[in-house]
């Protein structure tokens, strides 16, 4: 996954390598951990909420919009837990292969807004 950092300096903040996951605990909530390494790792525990998928009838698929929150944990200076907002859309492209975005923002001393992009596969 790419990660563009859009203000921060942290890991969600910077530029960083992004390794993501979704954990689906039920039909409407999953866990989704990641973990963003550069200068320091920083770990994302997001807890979303997942909503109905919207179709798109001319691609024949559903994009399924996230919302949630949780906790940031920074392995730089000081070792920070901070709380955690995220949103997102997942876009299935086929059976094993899915395209998502996700916002995240992470409060603490200071804020910091991250974007991530990329396409995981599905186990």
């Amino acid at each position: 996954m790419a990660k563009h950092g859009l203000d921060g300096n942290t890991s969600v903040g910077d530029g960083a390598l992004a390794l993501i996951s979704k954990i689906g605990l039920t039909n409407s909530f999953s866990f989704r951990p990641s973990a963003f390494i550069s200068d320091d790792l920083t770990f994302l525990l997001s807890f979303t909420f997942d909503f109905f998928g919207q179709p798109l009838p001319e691609a024949n698929t559903r994009i399924a919009p996230y919302l949630g929150g949780g906790l940031s944990l920074d392995s730089g200076e000081g070792d920070t837990v901070g709380l955690l907002l995220s949103a997102g859309l997942d876009i299935p492209l086929s059976a094993n292969f899915t395209a998502n975005t996700a916002l995240n923002v992470k409060f603490l001393d200071d804020t910091a807004v991250g974007l991530v992009l990329g396409v995981g596969y599905n186990f």
